[in-house]
């Protein structure tokens, strides 16, 4: 078996495990034993656990980051004079992730399992891993949107971020939404698909126009409560 076949093999193996086990109660034995490969192997092409969970997440982020700096570039060059309209920064963040998640020849829809994993389980390295991988990603949007709104300050820019990544989590996380979206060219007849099912587009550009107003709302005044 080619040395490519192999690392493919250990990572697809994975993936699924971590997404449906969970990365603390997936040991690296059950990884070998799924993938039909031996200790050496993992080593060889990770060089530890931890280097082949990093592996299977930077496999999923890797693409996403790269069309969201790209769509984020092509922005900035456009509206090099001026701050970018709020929809189209909106829509460069939540794009890539809902495109690559509703397509099904790319194996994105087991990405909402892996970040919620890697969120949920109190494990501080695979936190720092997660912050590694998106982290540069989430610094260039956060200047972008605190230039576009320059009525919030970066820390309510920020929180405003979290509730946009909150709302991705959920669209791209729901089992029912996944069956009601229609993929490019798909015949609306085919069985278990549903008579009111929307493009991807469609259900992009609801999410977008809910996050864009969100963010438009007026700064956040805390106010005491009267004893």
């Amino acid at each position: 078996m080619a040395n490519g076949d192999t690392k493919q093999k250990i990572l697809d193996a994975a993936e699924q495990l971590f997404a449906n086990q969970g990365f603390a109660a997936t040991s690296l034995r059950t990884i070998i034993r799924a993938a039909g490969v031996n200790t050496a192997a993992v080593h060889y092409h990770f060089g530890s656990r931890e280097g082949l969970i990093e592996a299977v997440m930077q496999r999923r982020a890797t693409p996403i980051n790269q069309e969201r700096l790209r769509e984020l570039e092509s922005l900035e060059a456009a509206y090099s004079d001026g701050s970018i309209p709020l929809d189209r920064l909106v829509e460069a963040f939540l794009g890539p992730p809902v495109r690559l998640h509703f397509d099904r020849t790319s194996g994105g829809s087991i990405l909402p399992r892996l970040m919620a994993r890697a969120i949920t389980e109190a494990d501080t390295d695979i936190h720092d891993m997660f912050k590694k991988l998106f982290g540069e990603v989430f610094m260039r949007f956060t200047g972008a949107f605190v230039r576009t709104l320059p009525g919030l300050s970066p820390v309510e820019i920020r929180w405003r971020m979290h509730f946009m990544l909150a709302s991705l989590a959920f669209t791209i996380a729901v089992p029912d939404l996944q069956s009601g979206v229609r993929q490019p060219g798909e015949d609306l007849d085919a069985p278990g698909k549903p008579a009111q099912a929307e493009s991807v587009d469609t259900v992009l550009g609801r999410l977008v126009s809910f996050v864009t107003a969100g963010m438009r709302t007026p700064a956040f005044q805390q106010t005491r409560a009267k004893v």
